[in-house]
């Protein structure tokens, strides 16, 4: 670690003036394509418009799909009934039942399935 002011003498542009202009020069020749690019100002409306076609299209396709999906895909199957293939999820069939007629249980029937015969 050194503990010395650092000079920074050579940094200092307003000393010599022929090597600024010559610096700035340098930077303006290097920078020209950057600097024309920006003087080109596109606003957010200009670049929404340019992407408007293009946004369009895909869009028609997407809905175009999604109309052909709807014509042309098979009908899903019928949902299993629960009282006839509940028991392959694990319902037993008076559940089922019970589910298919659309009634709830007794307090009875309750007590008798958690209880058992007892």
């Amino acid at each position: 670690m050194n503990d010395e002011p650092v000079d920074l003498a050579p940094l200092r542009l307003a000393a010599d003036p022929i090597r600024r202009d010559r610096l700035k020069a340098a930077i303006r020749i290097r920078t020209r394509h950057e600097l024309a690019r920006r003087a080109t100002r596109e606003t957010p409306m200009a670049t929404l418009a340019r992407w408007f076609r293009p946004l369009l299209v895909g869009s028609g396709l997407l809905f175009a799909n999604a109309i052909a999906v709807l014509l042309f895909a098979p009908d899903p199957p019928a949902p299993a009934r629960l009282a006839t293939g509940g028991a392959q999820f694990g319902v037993p069939p008076f559940i089922g039942a019970w589910l298919e007629r659309g009634e709830e249980p007794s307090p009875l029937d309750l007590i008798v399935l958690f209880e058992g015969d007892r």
